[in-house]
């Protein structure tokens, strides 16, 4: 029987579960934990960072943000896409998407301070 499990692995895409985690990771963990975390589950599940960043846009797009954090979010993954697309390191751009995710998360911080 074909399911979910197979289809996922047949095709190379990050299973929900896995964006949940790493989307957890780029928004709470350290970045250098962040980083190993998100590393070591593409090498050993095989994902692209570019796949990763698709399925974590349609997160960040349904969460809570301010405007702003969003939109820097938004940009971010655009341009590191685009890096990627033109043969940029993998784990290079890698460090730009915690990166990004680390300055979000703090612009939401001081976004909630001065409300």
């Amino acid at each position: 029987m074909i399911g979910e499990d197979s289809i996922y692995a047949t095709t190379g895409a990050p299973f929900p579960g896995d964006i949940f985690k790493i989307f957890d990771w780029l928004c709470n963990a350290e970045f250098s934990a962040a980083f190993h975390n998100i590393r070591a589950m593409q090498l050993e599940k095989g994902l692209a960072l570019s796949d990763i960043i698709t399925k974590v846009f349609d997160v960040v797009s349904k969460y809570e943000l301010p405007d702003e954090a969003r939109v820097f979010l938004i940009e971010q993954l655009a341009d590191i896409e685009r890096n990627l697309s033109v043969g940029t390191s993998d784990k290079m751009q890698l460090g730009g998407v915690v990166g990004a995710f680390k300055i979000a998360m703090d612009m939401t911080e001081s976004f909630s301070v001065e409300r």
